[in-house]
């Protein structure tokens, strides 16, 4: 066996990429200035010569980390601005430990930037490696580390990261691990074309931050208000609903609200912008001139890829606190702080367009189609279960709906309602674990009747939550309405389903549990229905929607008919959208 010794750190590091990234994070983090305290070194070389060529950083350099720290803490302190701290790897980033810990305490804006080796280069000997990532986790309000530069890198996602760490660090440090490989650059700074977005904190609807937002929006006549999962403990629903319906009296610009967003029912909302939105051609004749997103990342990946498409550069994300929303790296401007009052402040300034009218009316016509191709739910596929389930929660009830398939069945088919309900789902980390456990404090809170929608894996992930129902749940009213379609069918809208043979497929990650449902329930005490159509369901929700305790309502669908029917539908709603689009 023969041993090759590579005798540089790898063929994808670039000198180019590392100078891009190194201009990407300086644009980002310095904003429209910042004062940067470095210390000199090898790894960090091209976040040196990037700042020193940045305009808008006060650049300092000190040779020890450990008073370029506290002179650091000094700045920030007394400027009441974030201030940037650079060193090399190894364990000048250790040195930066006390002037830390002291700025989480005292709550002093620091931005950490370490330069690193690439992982390939770590727990192998190599000279000054350190582990450097979460090292300062206990006193750091966020920690995060780059992705090594390479011919991949996106300047657009670097900035957007800079921003949001920028932001982040006005309640306190922050911490940028920077791993890069030789060579390290080419001795001169890059160029990066792209705009870091703008970010206002807090904005508290300052007549500025109206003003601001006002002239944006008035320069534009195609805009779109997406609504994604919101924060509830940042968020006054009802305040928000008002201000979101003041914007649309305003503009007349169509709201695409997720079924997390608390925006979607008892209002005018678009439910089926997702099937809208598949359709390439009225997706692009679609395209907004500005988004304003509120919420996280909406559920439907039609939509994130319409917007990935057309809204960078164009998105104003209204963040509710430092954690805002933008996967896709296409914010131009974050607004952050309870969105409410400066909505309700900039309605009272604008004015719908005919052109603004002109494009709401073309998504109500296309949503308006899809809704006519859905009134025949006679189907009984997956989406209609959804449906089904939706219409039965009562006015003020709780809906709360696993994540995997049944979010996206909903999303997609589940349509509106015309009564406002408190709508649910674990969209944070979109686990299908905990779903029902999570349905029963919700319900408790809410003291209202509930019905929750997921499929049987996510069921069958939380029996330990139907035991809570049997405990807790006496005297509160649901209804768990389990799809058992014989595993996790998501896997199969995956480029993994066509590539194994169905056996293989079926035990690697469609995983069919043989488990008796209505068994289980019935062993733990809840009421079981199994409805064999449409109409039964319907019966069935009907009589325990209000009924006290949980009663688990198991509907079978065998994978390939719902698939084949699923099909059949989808492609009466595409036929329904081209016949629309050429008249």
């Amino acid at each position: 066996m023969s041993l090759v010794v590579a005798d540089r750190e790898g063929a994808a590091g670039s000198a180019e990429a590392n100078d891009l990234a190194a201009a990407a994070l300086v644009r980002g983090l310095v904003g429209d200035g910042a004062a940067v305290v470095a210390s000199p070194g090898s790894r960090n070389t091209a976040l040196l010569l990037a700042f020193d060529a940045c305009p808008e950083a006060e650049l300092h350099v000190l040779l020890d980390e450990r008073a370029a720290g506290f002179f650091a803490l000094g700045l920030a302190r007394e400027s009441r601005r974030p201030v940037i701290l650079c060193c090399t790897s190894g364990s000048a980033a250790g040195h930066y430990t006390p002037a830390v810990m002291e700025a989480s305490e005292s709550g002093v804006p620091l931005v950490v930037v370490t330069a690193n080796r690439p992982p390939e280069r770590h727990h192998c000997g190599e000279a000054q490696t350190a582990p450097q990532a979460e090292m300062f986790a206990p006193w750091v309000r966020a920690s995060r580390v780059l992705a090594v530069p390479d011919e991949t890198l996106d300047p657009r996602r670097v900035l957007a990261l800079a921003a949001a760490l920028r932001a982040a660090s006005l309640a306190g440090p922050v911490h940028l691990d920077v791993p890069m490989r030789k060579p390290l650059t080419r001795g001169t700074s890059a160029v990066v074309a792209d705009a870091a977005p703008r970010i206002a904190i807090p904005h508290e609807a300052s007549p500025a931050t109206v003003a601001g937002l006002v002239a944006r929006l008035r320069r534009a006549e195609r805009g779109v208000i997406v609504a994604g999962p919101m924060r509830p403990a940042t968020v006054d629903p009802a305040a928000l609903r008002g201000a979101v319906q003041a914007m649309v009296r305003a503009t007349g610009w169509p709201v695409l609200a997720d079924p997390a967003s608390g925006l979607r029912y008892g209002e005018t909302a678009s439910c089926h912008y997702d099937l809208v939105l598949r359709h390439p051609a009225i997706a692009e004749s679609l395209a907004p001139d500005v988004v304003l997103q509120l919420g996280g990342a909406p559920t439907s990946k039609a939509t994130q890829q319409w917007l990935e498409r057309h809204a960078a550069g164009k998105l104003v994300v209204l963040g509710h606190d430092l954690r805002y929303s933008d996967p896709g790296a296409l914010a131009s401007d974050v607004i952050l702080g309870e969105p409410s009052a400066l909505l309700t402040a900039a309605a009272a300034s604008l004015a719908p367009s005919e052109r603004g009218r002109a494009h709401a009316a073309a998504f109500r016509d296309a949503e308006a189609r899809v809704r006519a191709v859905l009134a025949d739910d006679r189907v009984g596929f997956q989406g209609d279960v959804a449906r089904a389930a939706l219409r039965a929660v009562p006015r003020d009830g709780v809906l709360h709906v696993a994540s995997s398939l049944a979010i996206r069945q909903l999303d997609a088919f589940g349509g509106p309602l015309p009564h406002p309900i408190a709508a649910h789902a674990s969209r944070g980390v979109n686990g299908i674990d905990g779903t029902l456990a999570t349905f029963l404090g919700e319900v408790l809170a809410a003291r209202q009747p509930g019905v929750a929608l997921l499929g049987d894996l996510a069921f069958l992930h939380d029996l330990d939550g139907l035991a809570a129902w049997a405990q807790h749940g006496v005297e509160a009213a649901g209804t768990a309405v389990v799809i058992d379609n014989r595993g996790g069918r998501i896997f199969e809208l995956l480029p993994i389903a066509q590539q194994l043979d169905e056996r293989r497929f079926e035990r690697l990650f469609a995983t069919p549990q043989r488990l008796d449902i209505p068994a289980i329930a019935r062993g733990l005490g809840h009421r079981v229905a199994t409805p064999r159509d449409l109409d039964e369901l319907r019966a069935a929700l009907a009589e325990e929607v209000l009924r006290p305790g949980l009663g688990v309502i198991h509907v079978t669908l065998d994978p390939a008919v719902d698939r084949a029917q699923q099909a059949v539908v989808l492609a009466a709603v595409q036929a329904a959208l081209a016949a629309g689009g050429e008249a």
